[in-house]
């Protein structure tokens, strides 16, 4: 044990990661759900990590954890990979002001936004410059830029036995025991920028919900907007795109005021960065859903 305290301490006072930590075997998952595999992203790349590298990442998620974020916290909108935080947590964010407006008949204009490719995405110096604003050590942050830099993976076809490795220039691994905290670190911006006086703003991981709330459907409709813009503008900052597949826009309707007096709104400039076609989606109110109203239409 003391031999290996010696060698994780030399680690990060040089800045060195031996070869062999960094070389990692990935696994492909298929992702239940889908009806063609032929799509790579059908499945979900698992690293399998050298057990000591995991057990110095551990280490580095409790010092960071513990030293770190418990004097500079992370946004309390995010729910996912975080103690006393759960999915139940998460629902209940939602559902509540959902509740309120059908009580004071009013409307919700929502969003449900998921990010492509999210953790093989992360752009490693806006993670870097997170990890510096909340005061990580220098020693630390730039021994995880080294995991980062020097990190290679290989894929091996079972059927042929062909293999290729590569290097990495973006994305945390999936697997690792550091990349759940460092996926929230890079989205904890774009959170506390979404957040206003008057949203709702929920996340959990990779996904995001909005809830804007008013009296007129363009109030809440324009505030959607205006946070579609953030969005749009941390998306093209991060080179990161939303998933269109799995991004929704809904307007409920708990007012008296009928669906087809609502005027439809046939263009809504810069709806979404990375969402093709942006400019045809409607907030519409159309189908009945348990009191309230929604459309899905694109």
């Amino acid at each position: 044990m003391d031999h290996l305290a010696s060698l994780i301490q030399a680690s990060f006072a040089l800045n060195h990661i031996p070869q062999t930590w960094v070389q990692a075997k990935v696994i492909f998952i298929p992702k239940p759900g889908k009806t063609d595999y032929s799509d790579p992203r059908c499945f979900r790349p698992i690293t399998l990590s050298s057990y000591i590298l995991k057990i110095v990442e551990r280490l580095t998620l409790w010092f960071i954890e513990s030293e770190h974020l418990h004097n500079n916290p992370l946004s309390p909108h995010q729910c996912g990979f975080r103690k006393g935080h759960s999915t139940d947590l998460a629902i209940t964010r939602v559902v509540q002001p959902l509740e309120l407006a059908k009580a004071s008949r009013s409307f919700i204009a929502a969003l449900f936004m998921d990010i492509k490719g999210a953790f093989d995405n992360v752009p490693y110096e806006p993670l870097l410059d997170e990890l510096r604003k909340k005061h990580v050590d220098r020693e630390v942050v730039d021994w995880y830029k080294t995991l980062l830099l020097t990190r290679r993976t290989t894929a091996t076809n079972e059927k042929s036995g062909a293999s290729v490795t590569i290097g990495h220039t973006r994305g945390v691994p999936q697997g690792g025991i550091l990349s759940p905290l460092m996926w929230n670190l890079f989205f904890d911006p774009l959170l506390h920028a979404l957040k206003t006086e008057d949203s709702e703003v929920v996340a959990y991981a990779d996904d995001l919900c909005l809830l804007h709330a008013d009296m007129s459907p363009f109030a809440a409709i324009l505030r959607s907007q205006a946070a579609l813009d953030t969005m749009q503008h941390w998306s093209l900052v991060n080179d990161i795109q939303f998933c269109p597949a799995k991004s929704e826009n809904i307007l409920f309707n708990w007012t008296r005021v009928p669906s087809s007096n609502i005027p439809q709104l046939t263009s809504i400039p810069n709806l979404s960065p990375g969402l093709p076609h942006a400019n045809t989606w409607d907030f519409r109110s159309k189908t009945p859903l348990t009191g309230g109203h929604m459309s899905r239409h694109r």
